[in-house]
């Protein structure tokens, strides 16, 4: 073998080389940045899990290193380990993240929404139970009954019956904030959903943006290549600690058993009769998954988004009666109480 044959034999495997040593800084430098774009986005409690990975694999660690030596929420946790078996788990991290931050941006709205009218429907309870704990300890009507008002035995009856009303419902809604700050304080991650998906009027649309960022975590598996046998376990790992992990599971089982996607999703807790049709399309002869699953929860992500609207213009209606009825029901009794005084007095002028 010649001198010329011998450089003509080592040269691909130098090239090689080179190139594996172009390419390896490169795809360090589009992981660390899809990672510091996913700390721009990401909940406050996980920026600093996520940065501290940035800098770890800006450091020279390999992004499993960096990921099992950083501590964070449970939740961010499962996500970021089950990445680690996708193609590419700095991708899915980010667009999980994005996902994730859409669907609370349209959660943290329609909250907002409902909020504020209840806030003020509770403040006015509040103030017209002290107006009323107040005045009746400073009025005096025994000394009223003395002088022989024709009437005010029915008044006294309903300043009775209205206080009574107002010290009830201020005992229901501490009640009620009692158990709501112990559920979201001490309860499960999943039980906030799981309750206030119950309730009426809003129940619904918090369902839907639930399952909203199930359909989009379903998105990103397929999209990332995973099998539909394997994908509904990997999207339950993935919410594991999560406010999702409940549904996410027993989807996740009824696939294993056998039952199409769409089919298994339609029979979660979140779904509903509107939405039920759109779901079982998904396992219609010719449907994409990845593309189904997005189609699926911008869908809802619009259902959510029409409910949010309706109550924008119902709301301040329904709370103009609401505090309304509360104010006036609480001092018409009180005026109620004086009338008579004042219709004695104005006959012996």
């Amino acid at each position: 073998m010649t001198e010329d044959d011998s450089e003509n034999q080592h040269a691909p495997i130098e090239a090689r080389a080179i190139e594996a040593l172009v390419i390896e800084p490169k795809a360090i430098t589009l992981d660390l940045l899809k990672l510091r774009l996913a700390t721009q986005v990401a909940p406050v409690r996980w920026m600093g899990s996520l940065e501290a990975i940035a800098r770890k694999v800006e450091g020279g660690e390999t992004l499993e290193h960096a990921i099992a030596g950083t501590r964070g929420p449970r939740e961010l946790q499962c996500l970021l380990s089950e990445s680690l078996n996708l193609p590419d788990p700095t991708r899915f991290v980010l667009d999980a993240i994005r996902g994730r931050s859409e669907v609370r941006a349209s959660w943290s709205n329609f909250v907002s929404l409902v909020s504020y009218p209840l806030a003020l429907f509770v403040v006015a309870v509040l103030i017209g139970a002290v107006f009323s704990y107040v005045t009746r300890g400073i009025v005096d009507f025994t000394g009223m009954e003395e002088f022989g008002l024709s009437g005010f035995a029915t008044v006294k009856a309903n300043i009775d019956d209205q206080h009574a009303a107002l010290t009830g419902a201020a005992m229901v809604i501490g009640w009620v904030t009692l158990v709501l700050l112990t559920i979201a304080v001490v309860g499960p991650p999943w039980a906030w959903t799981a309750v206030m998906g119950g309730v009426v009027i809003i129940g619904r649309p918090l369902r839907w943006v639930s399952l909203q960022e199930i359909l989009h975590r379903y998105h990103l598996f397929a999209d990332q290549g995973v099998a539909d046998g394997n994908i509904g376990r990997a999207v339950a790992r993935s919410f594991n600690r999560s406010s999702q992990a409940v549904v996410a599971a027993s989807v996740a089982q009824r696939i294993e058993a056998g039952m199409p996607i769409g089919r298994s999703l339609a029979q979660s807790m979140l779904s509903d009769g509107l939405c039920r049709p759109a779901l079982l399309l998904l396992d219609e002869p010719g449907t994409q998954a990845s593309a189904g699953f997005l189609r699926t929860a911008r869908l809802l992500g619009l259902l959510a988004e029409q409910r949010c609207r309706v109550l924008g213009m119902i709301m301040p209606v329904l709370l103009i009666l609401m505090v309304g009825t509360v104010i006036w029901a609480t001092i018409s009794c009180y005026i109620m109480m004086f009338l008579p005084l004042v219709n004695m007095i104005s006959a012996l002028s």
